[in-house]
């Protein structure tokens, strides 16, 4: 078996043993749909009514419904990427101490697949499988809530292809949603990195093995430097990228309200400035080669470490 094959067999794997990965954004996704449909039947008709809710879309800039269009995937993500921000770590924590645990590690040690594979293979799931689980039940959401959006809106006499469907942006939200999530996956990559370490070098607790070491650091820095630069080093790794406040804005303020109407100001669209700004960020570097040494770290665990 070769090594590209290898690969695609142990992301498979991955997904197969994790239904999490597609079961949880699945029933948010569900939620959000019933949530939708809620506000459409009985909130709308008892509060504006769908004659008033098109006549108002029907008076808006054309260009601010496009940016809506743009927006809504990314927009509709959000609550997503949150739910993601949850399930990486405990993944991480447990995608290498789990085989060791159970000591199913002996039966994957007695195929041919090299251990390299096997510990790339845990960041080909946080940063391929899941993303593509949880953004292509995003894109088909979107997908949905537009296409109901349009029927509502014949509902009030409106034209669903001028006032909504047209105004779709399945390529620039896509391509937002995209840019902003990696940029960030990329910041917190010495995280992700760290994580996986502990969870190859825990025998119990991962949890712990991954939080002590840091803070026995920041303690011993404050006891005999007087410092605290480490952790506000840490710090700086568990907020977001500085720079990705760009694209937070793009999606809670793209809007201003002057006399009722939305007012856009820019272009609709994404670009991979937020990409640019990471790549020139000296930290970003330092991360991905602690990244690097963490991920080598785990392999040479997991190679070398006696689990009979």
């Amino acid at each position: 078996m070769n090594t590209l094959n290898t690969a695609i067999a142990l992301l498979k794997r991955e997904s197969w043993e994790h239904r999490s990965f597609w079961l949880v954004p699945g029933v948010l996704a569900v939620l959000i749909v019933i949530m939708f449909m809620w506000a459409m039947l009985y909130v709308i008709p008892d509060t504006v009514g769908y004659d008033l809710w098109v006549d108002r879309m029907a008076d808006e800039n054309p260009e601010a419904i496009d940016r809506i269009g743009s927006m809504l995937i990314p927009s509709l993500a959000m609550p997503f990427i949150l739910i993601m921000g949850f399930m990486i770590p405990f993944y991480l924590l447990d995608s290498l101490y789990a085989e060791r645990r159970d000591r199913s590690i002996l039966f994957w040690k007695s195929l041919p697949i090299n251990d390299t594979v096997t510990v790339l293979s845990k960041w080909g799931a946080v940063l391929l499988v899941l993303p593509a689980m949880v953004f292509g039940i995003v894109i088909v959401l979107s997908m949905i809530l537009t296409l109901l959006t349009g029927i509502f809106t014949m509902f009030g006499g409106g034209n669903a292809w001028t006032l909504v469907w047209q105004h779709y942006g399945l390529f620039s939200g896509t391509g937002t949603l995209l840019v902003g999530f990696y940029a960030e996956a990329l910041w917190y990559l010495p995280v992700m990195g760290w994580l996986l370490l502990a969870s190859a070098w825990a025998k119990k607790a991962p949890f712990l093995w991954a939080v002590l070491p840091p803070v026995a650091i920041a303690i011993l820095e404050e006891m005999f430097l007087d410092t605290n630069r480490f952790l506000e080093m840490v710090g700086e790794r568990l907020i977001p990228f500085e720079s990705s406040e760009g694209f937070d804005t793009r999606i809670q303020q793209e809007f201003d309200m002057f006399d009722g109407h939305l007012q856009f100001s820019g272009t609709p669209g994404f670009d991979l400035s937020l990409l640019g700004d990471l790549f020139v960020t000296p930290g970003f570097w330092y991360g991905l080669v602690f990244a690097a040494a963490c991920t080598a770290g785990a392999v040479w665990l997991r190679r070398y470490r006696d689990e009979s």
